[in-house]
């Protein structure tokens, strides 16, 4: 593989666009330029689109390089779980999500049919206002400031393109409403705090339940209650957004 340097990072970039400017309706089409042009340097030979929404779940609209059978019979997965494709999905951060022997998979029964081959790498990048894409590669890749800031990069033009053309609309098909997709996603800790409210508990309790001091409980609170568009703790214990799913990991 060319080092990193010698790859041009921004001309990946300037060709994706060019490849958006075509007026895409295809998923699949998109996610296969992705892999096989702009992430190149990755050496990537599957994308998996992860879509975050509001009842914490973790849907996967697209792919390109797995079988399709395989990853619709995915289980749903909890956005809450702490797994670093799940950090990532939180924080809207890149996230070394590690090798083949490393990765957390949903299920324990189709690992091997997915990637015959296994993956040396898999790391998770934010498309904000939609969620992650998990990319594998064959080789062993080390993040660096450079690649990190070139996969924000793509994520964000990614995201434009979601957001002012029909592909968004592909995304929140049938299965995947629009409504039922989560704008922000809340931290591990927000997460914890919003479920503990929605269990009745008070600030005093949730703080010593949890470890933390009474003051950052409030102010997560009120982070949780902006970023869910909510006005207080009966709104919040009212909306439909913390059922829990079973997850096999």
């Amino acid at each position: 593989m060319a080092e990193w340097s010698n790859v041009a990072p921004l001309e990946k970039i300037k060709s994706l666009v060019e490849f958006l400017k075509l007026g895409l309706n295809d998923l699949q089409s998109l996610f296969k330029f992705v892999a096989i042009d702009t992430l190149y340097p990755l050496s990537a030979f599957a994308v998996l689109l992860n879509v975050v929404r509001l009842d914490g779940t973790l849907a996967i609209p697209a792919w390109y390089g797995i079988k399709q059978e395989q990853v619709e019979a995915l289980p749903e997965r909890s956005v809450r779980l702490d797994t670093p494709l799940n950090r990532s999905l939180r924080t809207a951060t890149v996230v070394s999500c590690g090798s083949f022997d490393e990765y957390l998979f949903a299920g324990p029964f189709y690992a091997e049919s997915l990637f015959p081959r296994g993956f040396a790498s898999s790391i998770a990048w934010p498309i904000p206002g939609v969620g992650s894409a998990m990319t594998f590669c064959e080789e062993k890749i080390e993040l660096t400031l450079e690649m990190e800031l070139f996969l924000l990069t793509v994520g964000g033009v990614l995201s434009l393109q979601f957001a002012h053309t029909n592909l968004g609309g592909l995304i929140h098909r049938e299965e995947h409403p629009r409504e039922s997709i989560a704008p922000v996603a809340l931290t591990f800790r927000q997460w914890s705090i919003a479920e503990a409210i929605r269990r009745g508990m008070t600030n005093p309790a949730i703080a010593k339940d949890l470890g933390f001091s009474e003051s950052l409980v409030r102010q997560e609170t009120m982070q949780i209650y902006r970023k869910l568009a909510v006005t207080g703790r009966k709104e919040l214990i009212e909306k439909p957004v913390f059922e829990p799913f079973p997850v096999d990991i």
